[in-house]
């Protein structure tokens, strides 16, 4: 399962062109509550961490979810190693 990234494409060119701050923050719409499903108490942190990220890297992910949350987990780690200093 995931998000057709065609239509993802489409939504995000009608906000803004790529690298727009309206354009991230639609994309970063679409990625949080996908994230909060796995992560709730880090899904902001995590969605800026992987908006920060290339958005050719992101789509890909949307549209297979098991690949997404691979990245999210390794966002996590990272997170959680910054965080315990």
């Amino acid at each position: 399962g995931g998000v057709d990234s065609g239509s993802l494409v489409a939504m995000l060119d009608s906000v803004g062109p790529p690298g727009s701050e309206e354009r991230s923050h639609r994309l970063g719409l679409v990625m949080y509550p996908i994230v909060e499903q796995w992560y709730p108490e880090q899904a902001s942190k995590l969605t800026g961490m992987l908006l920060e990220l290339d958005e050719s890297d992101v789509l890909p992910l949307l549209s297979d979810l098991e690949e997404f949350k691979d990245v999210a987990s390794q966002a996590l780690e990272a997170l959680m190693e910054a965080e315990s200093g």
